[in-house]
């Protein structure tokens, strides 16, 4: 496997991790998970964007919006949006609400959203591909997000989520074409001088730990849902890059991050944690912390860690018998 697809892979399930244990609300580390954790897909999803022209369509649909429109229905059939109406619920998924509001009587998307937003950003690359545009695309995102706030305007609707996305997933993009990553040389070379000197990668690594964790704090919770980037908008960007640099450079770390089969199943079944983990998260919630009389804010990082590494047997599952839940066709892993 090539470098490129490993660190790729694992900062996935970094990212993975730090999406479940977001979930949990852990006081101390709250406003330092939500600074980056949602950003960095979009940045990495930017990053890694392919370009086919002639099957986009198809792609698209595979890969993203027949398993979207599978996991919500699971979703809300299970009961977990709580509602016997599953026509409203329905018109709500295919709308992209996440059901956190009234709009539209009944269930959503809910933790869907994501996915929702980026199929509504793979289509805006599409067809406006240059970065220039896009761009421009951004800085009036920005401006809308930023109106919306202060309006306080809040509809929990994937649109007006692709707007304070976007500008994340150009910034991946615009540093695939600066650094001409189809060989991906230049951003290896940069990440290599880095990561040869042991001491300047864990320094710098620790250095944007701190800073991390300080500015998130000073600009609160950014849960980004219903635009939401706490307190200010200049910070909530600067956090999301620094924040989904601060991802890759650990990712990189060879002498830690090795190829590993798991990993590998575990990132391509990305689209199953980020429809599922909250099952499991309220499991632990309201049946295992209970019980056994753990405080949530100290039990979340380890339930985090084992909730992820459920979805591996599961992955493998979908895998093989359904593919096209995660966007695949038949194969052997």
């Amino acid at each position: 496997m090539r470098e490129r697809l490993v660190w790729g892979d694992w900062a996935r399930i970094l990212g993975l991790y730090l999406v479940i244990l977001g979930h949990f609300f852990p006081g101390m580390v709250k406003s330092f998970i939500f600074s980056f954790h949602v950003p960095f897909f979009f940045f990495i999803s930017g990053y890694f964007t392919t370009y086919k022209s002639n099957n986009f369509w198809k792609h698209l649909t595979q890969t993203l919006i027949v398993p979207y429109l599978l996991i919500c229905m699971i979703n809300a059939y299970i009961g977990i949006d709580n509602t016997n109406s599953i026509i409203p619920t329905f018109a709500n998924i295919l709308l992209g609400f996440h059901g956190l509001d009234n709009m539209i009587f009944g269930g959503g998307c809910q933790e869907m959203w994501f996915v929702y937003t980026l199929i509504l950003i793979k289509i805006t690359d599409h067809y406006i591909y240059e970065i220039r545009y896009q761009i421009v695309i951004s800085i009036i995102s920005i401006i809308f997000v930023y109106m919306l706030n202060e309006k306080e305007i809040n509809i929990a609707w994937s649109v007006t989520d692709f707007f304070i996305c976007f500008p994340f997933f150009v910034m991946g993009k615009w540093l695939k074409l600066s650094n001409n990553l189809n060989n991906d040389c230049k951003l290896n070379a940069f990440f290599t001088r880095i990561l040869s000197k042991g001491s300047v990668s864990c320094g710098i690594i620790i250095l944007l730990l701190i800073f991390q964790y300080v500015i998130s704090y000073i600009n609160g919770v950014a849960t980004m849902v219903i635009a939401d980037y706490g307190k200010n908008i200049i910070l909530f960007y600067i956090l999301g890059c620094t924040g989904s640099f601060m991802v890759i450079l650990i990712s990189k770390y060879k002498t830690i991050f090795k190829s590993w089969n798991r990993v590998r199943i575990l990132s391509m079944g990305s689209i199953l944690v980020l429809g599922f983990h909250m099952h499991f998260v309220r499991l632990f919630n309201s049946v295992i912390f209970k019980e056994l009389n753990i405080p949530s804010d100290y039990g979340c990082y380890i339930a985090s860690a084992i909730i992820l590494l459920l979805f591996i047997p599961i992955t493998s599952f979908v895998m093989k018998c359904v593919p096209f839940l995660i966007g695949k066709k038949y194969e052997k892993i």
